[in-house]
């Protein structure tokens, strides 16, 4: 998977439009009626030339739109150039983003196995929210705010899940320390409670003020801690009355009660993310 790519392409068109036809090479013999759309930005190979040609205008779209909304200014062409599999399911409704992760490879690369609306939809919305961010931080932004920014862009069904799982969380006053929340590398995609707070904690943040100011804080936490992130960016003592702060504003939310948050003294202790 991490193969070591040939350095005889020198620019960012040459290489997609060599990867595009690479790919159709290797596909033809399971889908001789792929399709295959590239740009600067994008190579996306998909089942026929249309749903190729529309995911790719829209993945366009979004990149510029994303970038423009949390970044303040588009991506350079070129940069973070992407590789977009799609295949067509009216079953499932998933997304995966590999981003660059080391020096050999020169793609992000994203799989969506969804319905052709999904495709155009909800689901690329979220995966090109990771590819922005990405491009972007190299360097990565904590795994809450940046699955909990793509999420705000999901679509009706997943956010009323979200919100029954916050409303679980309030009325069992079973609320996960956001200090374990914000050092949790990962968050599986199975997990959808981790989904529902990051995403809850982004929303609040966000009620408070704006998307510049949640990116510093993300960028503070990561590298001198929570605690003074929650005082810098928010006026906040620490992370354990950010704690209280976010549950209180969550459980009204979703017009349930809070019935137990942690005391406003509590700082940078370790707790276990439950799941409900």
């Amino acid at each position: 998977m991490h193969a070591t790519r040939r350095r005889w392409v020198t620019s960012p068109r040459r290489m997609i439009s060599s990867l595009a036809v690479v790919l159709v090479l290797c596909t033809t013999s399971v889908a001789p009626a792929a399709g295959v759309a590239f740009n600067d930005n994008f190579s996306v190979l998909a089942s026929d030339q249309a749903t190729a040609d529309a995911v790719l205008a829209q993945a366009e779209t979004f990149r510029k739109k994303i970038a423009r909304q949390w970044l303040g200014k588009e991506l350079p062409a070129g940069a973070g150039p992407t590789m977009i599999t799609v295949v067509d399911s009216r079953l499932e409704d998933r997304g995966l983003t590999w981003p660059i992760d080391n020096p050999n490879r020169k793609y992000h690369k994203v799989w969506l196995t969804t319905s052709p609306d999904r495709a155009l939809g909800s689901t690329l919305h979220h995966e090109i929210t990771h590819v922005v961010f990405a491009t972007q931080f190299p360097h990565r932004l904590p795994a809450w705010v940046e699955e909990g920014i793509a999420s705000l862009s999901d679509d009706a069904e997943r956010s009323q899940i979200r919100a029954r799982v916050i409303g679980r969380l309030a009325g069992a006053g079973d609320w996960p320390r956001l200090e374990t929340v914000f050092r949790n590398p990962t968050i599986p995609t199975s997990h959808q409670a981790e989904y529902s707070i990051a995403t809850s904690v982004v929303e609040y943040l966000l009620s408070r003020a704006d998307g510049a100011t949640l990116l510093r804080f993300a960028a503070t936490g990561r590298d001198q801690g929570w605690d003074r992130a929650a005082q810098e960016h928010y006026g906040l003592p620490g992370v354990g009355d950010l704690q209280v702060a976010w549950q209180t504003w969550a459980a009204r939310e979703v017009g349930g009660s809070t019935r137990t948050v942690l005391p406003a003294s509590y700082h940078s202790r370790e707790g276990r993310l439950r799941h409900p």
